[in-house]
């Protein structure tokens, strides 16, 4: 038994395989955060995905502050400042060092950082840039909070850059079939494209279903075909043929995003695709 962080709708499908619809959707509404938040003294690396947050590793390195002016003109005192600078830039290298290390070790999505903003033009810059590529955020955690704290702000944000990130999609879809490149939409050309391989990229509102019906043969998807075009024989019907649709591209390397109504993809029947390519008839 596992606990989902979301509940699906309340639904009986009674079918010979798994219905994978609602834990699709799910699992497209979170991403694999990894979150560092650190200061002069501490720094602390989290594992955060679906709602929940596990302290990874952390290090304690107190580095001295700043001094009060002394000595000869200041001289000693500003000797003490350069000694304390280094010390402080070998700090934040072990820090960048360690992160990239438990980076590689986990596959994470998105990275988010938490520290003060005075540390932030000197810590950036020795970012990996394999992680800089994954920085989504900045935190305004810091290594003194707890960890249920940090999670929340995560999560936060994580909605917040989510919903930007279906925007961006949908109307990335509405672009290109306005201009008739490769995209397609509406349940019946959509299925056809999943049904010739040309689909690359799935976009179907969440909770979107529909009944409709399947080749036993060639295991095609239809709307309302009686017959499979290719082999003639009599398709089956099915409960709800976006989950097989679903299950489909996923087969096909082909990747499915779930999109939160309302959007713009509800004028193009709940339903789209970015193509490969377009077959010829």
């Amino acid at each position: 038994v596992f606990n989902l962080p979301t509940s699906p709708l309340n639904r009986i499908i009674f079918d010979q395989n798994p219905y994978i619809h609602p834990l699709s959707e799910i699992l497209d509404q979170y991403h694999r955060i990894f979150a560092l938040t650190f200061d002069r003294r501490e720094a602390k690396w989290y594992d955060i995905f679906m709602g929940e947050i596990s302290l990874l590793e952390n290090l304690i390195e107190d580095v001295p502050s700043k001094v009060r002016e002394g000595g000869w003109e200041g001289y000693e005192s500003k000797r003490i400042e350069r000694h304390i600078a280094t010390h402080l830039h070998d700090y934040f290298k072990k820090i960048s060092q360690k992160t990239f290390e438990i980076f590689k070790k986990n596959h994470f999505d998105w990275f988010f950082l938490g520290c003060r903003e005075k540390y932030r033009s000197d810590f950036e810059p020795l970012i990996h840039p394999y992680l800089k590529a994954r920085l989504k955020s900045w935190l305004k955690a810091m290594p003194s909070d707890s960890p249920t704290a940090v999670l929340k702000e995560s999560l936060e944000l994580e909605k917040k850059l989510k919903k930007g990130e279906e925007d961006e999609i949908v109307h990335r879809l509405v672009s290109e079939l306005e201009k008739g490149g490769l995209a397609t939409s509406g349940l019946k050309r959509t299925l056809r494209s999943l049904n010739r391989g040309e689909a690359q990229i799935l976009i179907t509102t969440r909770d979107f279903s529909k009944p409709g019906r399947i080749c036993p043969k060639c295991s095609f998807l239809f709307v309302d075909e009686l017959r499979c075009p290719s082999c003639k024989r009599k398709t089956n019907p099915l409960v709800d043929v976006i989950d097989e649709a679903v299950e489909a591209a996923m087969d096909k390397n082909c990747q499915v995003r779930h999109i939160i109504p309302p959007s713009k993809l509800d004028r193009f029947g709940k339903i789209g695709a970015f193509l490969r390519y377009k077959a010829s008839m």
